[in-house]
């Protein structure tokens, strides 16, 4: 079962909980450049040009209710992040941009404190049945949140004080033992005076051969397809670096419990992923790893 949350402090409008694992280190990032995007999730929706913009304000107004995260703030007490549940969105921002002869855009904006990939996902599923409801003067299909975000914490605290969690701790102990601590790539000297927070994607497709061949690996080493391709990124960096041993990671959901697979917040774990090219592999061998 999941732990209640406790309240650290209450007053009018307000109740303060402890942050959940990965908040104290988002809020430590956050906090010397606070006016930085670094760490803001944004979604940019194009809509249909006919949008009802009040029945989408009110459709938007009917998220926040539904989730304790969009209406969180954080502060620190001796030290101690805190979660502090409020009346109003703080840390939730939507904006409608229409102009003539171009579709209107609804850009979202939520921190990452509180709301992870999956919640924002969620978020816009919500709004589509909300705003459709509004506008068609329907009851919403939507069932009321389940999980509460702020009993997260309280739930990996028991987790993590029970004999799972030692045995998990040992675990992951044993595998990033030594585990090297840089990846030493290669780079230009003069980048340090422009390295910044500045960041790209770039989006690309497999030729359908190469995705059919990845696939037939995958299957024949009793994995996944992202195993392959993962095992591929890791010897290209195990190639430019020329060390024998390195670490990348990935993000899991952290949503271990059905409950919580439609709350919006902050659940995302990083794992460590090590590999080793020493002894020459080969890349069946090196896959599965």
């Amino acid at each position: 079962s999941i732990p209640r949350a406790t309240p650290l402090s209450t007053e009018p409008g307000v109740v303060a909980y402890a942050a959940s694992p990965g908040q104290p280190a988002l809020w430590k990032l956050h906090h010397p450049a606070p006016n930085a995007a670094t760490y803001q999730i944004v979604r940019a929706v194009r809509l249909p040009a006919q949008v009802d913009a009040p029945a989408l304000r009110v459709a938007l107004h009917q998220l926040v209710p539904r989730h304790a995260a969009l209406r969180t703030s954080f502060a620190e007490a001796r030290g101690v992040v805190q979660q502090r549940v409020v009346d109003e969105a703080p840390l939730f921002r939507t904006v409608l941009y229409r102009g003539p002869n171009v579709a209107p855009v609804l850009l979202l904006v939520v921190h990452h404190i509180v709301a992870d990939l999956w919640s924002v996902e969620g978020l816009l599923r919500e709004l589509q049945e909300l705003y459709g409801a509004t506008y068609h003067a329907r009851p919403s299909s939507l069932a009321a949140a389940r999980g509460r975000v702020v009993a997260y914490g309280a739930y990996v605290d028991a987790h993590k004080d029970a004999p799972e969690g030692a045995a998990v701790r040992a675990y992951w102990k044993r595998q990033l033992d030594g585990a090297p601590q840089v990846l030493e790539l290669p780079e230009n000297p003069a980048d340090d005076a422009r390295r910044g927070s500045e960041s790209a994607q770039v989006a690309g497709r497999l030729p359908l051969d190469l995705s059919r061949r990845v696939d037939r690996l995958a299957a024949a080493e009793g994995t996944t397809s992202f195993a392959v391709l993962m095992a591929a990124f890791q010897l290209l960096l195990l190639l430019y670096t020329e060390q024998e041993d390195l670490l990348t990671g990935t993000v899991s959901t952290g949503r271990s419990r059905a409950e919580w697979a439609n709350t919006v917040g902050y659940f995302v774990n990083l794992l460590p992923l090590r590999s080793t090219n020493a002894g020459d592999p080969t890349v069946r061998s090196f896959v599965q790893q």
